[in-house]
């Protein structure tokens, strides 16, 4: 289980790295400026926060769960 979380956390950062490269390239073609990066980053990065969060509970739920049995 502890596996299985860790590679979804690192799934998570690879979307965030794979975004980030996107924007640069945007911004390199001009077709969204620095302030447009910084905000799509900023919202980036709180929906993978959130998603983390989700991750840890349900691994935590599942723990619980295998713990009963």
């Amino acid at each position: 289980l502890g596996g299985k979380v860790e590679d979804a956390k690192i799934q998570l950062r690879q979307v965030r790295e794979d975004a980030r490269k996107a924007f640069k390239v945007a911004i390199g073609a001009k077709l969204i400026s620095e302030n447009d990066q910084k905000q799509l980053e900023n919202g980036i990065d709180d929906s993978l926060a959130q998603a983390q969060k989700q991750i840890e509970a349900l691994a935590k739920d599942k723990e619980s769960e295998i713990m009963k049995i």
